[in-house]
């Protein structure tokens, strides 16, 4: 965008509007991913084991580089954004004029139609056991996994901080459990697995509206 601009193609006000957009766009969908991916750590010991063992081996001064090479972090990534995808619910488009045919099959003109992640993403034939939480399923990532992982949408209408969003998964996610390694699911106020069951609106929330999280493994 700074080239761009310099090229007289972007003004400054426009470049830091689409920052904006990005910043903004980006903030309550990264952030639902963040509770769910925390949740799921600390109901787990073996994948939280796993998970601190990994970041043991980062260096004080760590940055985004050496998360990019963390293989059990970027897996835990994956699962999340499978499982507790933040828009599971595809955006609506109506067919143009002269309707449009697909896989052999005639969608006249006018008609609604989307796809969505969510039934996508518990495909069994290419996640068994699709409703399990289990980070060790992208060591083998098979070509089936690829084309039934779509959590930023895809083609020309993939999302444009896809990227920035796993930066600040994987960031948060590291400097959570290296603050925090005895963290755990707290069950104040009455604090269960119900209250984070799924509800699907625009953007995927816990039912509850609520995660609560004892950090030191206190009450």
């Amino acid at each position: 965008l700074y080239t761009a601009g310099e090229e007289d193609s972007w003004s400054p006000i426009e470049i830091r509007d689409n920052a904006q957009v990005f910043i903004v766009g980006g903030s309550d969908t990264t952030a639902n991913s963040m509770i769910y991916l925390i949740w799921a750590v600390c109901k787990l010991p073996d994948v939280k084991k796993k998970l601190l063992a990994e970041l043991a081996t980062l260096p004080e001064d760590f940055g985004y580089e050496d998360l990019r090479e963390m293989p059990y972090l970027n897996w835990i990534v994956n699962e999340t954004l499978r499982l507790y995808t933040a828009l599971p619910c595809g955006l609506p488009r109506i067919v143009p004029a002269g309707g449009s045919e697909l896989a052999g099959h005639f969608i006249p003109e006018r008609a609604t139609v989307t796809t969505q992640a969510y039934s996508l993403h518990r495909d069994e034939h290419a996640f068994p056991d699709p409703y399990r939480f289990y980070p060790d399923r992208w060591e083998h990532t098979t070509q089936e996994m690829k084309d039934c992982t779509m959590p930023f949408g895809g083609g020309s209408r993939t999302c444009l901080g896809r990227h920035l969003a796993r930066i600040e998964l994987r960031l948060i996610t590291a400097r959570f459990f290296r603050n925090f390694p005895n963290a755990t699911v707290s069950e104040l106020e009455g604090m269960c697995d119900k209250d984070m069951e799924p509800a699907l609106h625009f953007l995927m929330v816990p039912s509850g509206h609520r995660c609560l999280i004892k950090l030191n493994g206190d009450a």
